[in-house]
């Protein structure tokens, strides 16, 4: 499917690389369908996933992953036939399915002893690993059992933005970090920028995730950041959006409303 309007297009052609344009071309229909196999094909062509996958299919093992949320999403698409099942302490997520995988009560890990646990937990919810390790070493499984899939999130994300060998840096930019999330990607600026910035304009609309920003930004200097609690668009006004199932939201006019 090839995106045909003339002003993405347009973009499209400014882009440097076959790479930048790729990414463009898939993020812009993921955006467009909430289809996440736009995203796979993104995910199918990072480095760290390629060896990821190989190593998942050298040998048959027992594989459980622990954890529905974007990280066990992502792993899920990448290999479903690799893994037995997911384990996740939601019971509104126990009972569905994840690109065909079963998403089970972590009791149920209990049936499968010998199995290898992956921990798919990355971001803000890094808080609860030693907890989650706890809980699976009480369930029977041994530490050489549990495996951490949050390198893995780490490799995918550092540097998305910043890791052009010509991108120059000016000592006194200004930093527009629009649908901020968790912070994360301030924090990649400022890492980048080396500490040496002028300011930082968070925006975050979604008031679940202004928690997740507020804890993230409060690594930054206070002085040099500012959180906004709004979206940006073109013009002042409400929008309606819908949440997704991918920790993502998308303009609804049914859905709840965000002020912008």
């Amino acid at each position: 499917m090839q995106v045909q309007d003339a002003r993405v297009q347009e973009i499209c052609s400014h882009l440097q690389d076959d790479v930048s344009r790729f990414i463009f071309e898939k993020r812009l229909m993921f955006s467009l369908t909430s289809d996440y196999r736009w995203i796979q094909e993104i995910i199918e062509r990072a480095e760290c996933m390629q060896s990821l996958h190989a190593e998942l299919h050298r040998e048959e093992r027992k594989r459980f992953l622990f954890g529905a949320g974007r990280l066990g999403r992502t792993m899920a698409l990448l290999a479903p036939e690799c893994w037995l099942g997911i384990a996740d302490n939601d019971p509104e997520k126990q009972g569905k399915k994840l690109y065909g995988v079963d998403i089970v009560s972590p009791e149920m890990l209990r049936q499968h002893p010998d199995a290898e646990i992956y921990v798919a937990i990355c971001g803000d919810q890094k808080d609860f690993i030693s907890e989650i390790v706890s809980q699976i070493k009480d369930l029977g499984f041994s530490a050489d059992q549990i495996h951490f899939l949050d390198g893995i999130h780490g490799a995918m994300v550092a540097g998305q933005y910043f890791d052009l060998s010509d991108l120059p840096h000016d000592r006194d930019e200004v930093f527009v970090d629009a649908g901020s999330y968790d912070g994360g990607t301030s924090q990649q600026f400022v890492q980048w920028a080396g500490g040496d910035y002028h300011h930082i304009y968070a925006f975050e609309s979604n008031p679940e995730s202004l928690p997740k920003c507020e804890k993230g930004l409060a690594q930054i200097s206070k002085e040099k950041t500012t959180l906004i609690p709004y979206g940006v668009w073109k013009n002042r006004g409400e929008l309606h959006f819908a949440s997704l199932d991918h920790d993502m939201m998308q303009v609804d006019e049914q859905g709840g409303s965000v002020c912008m």
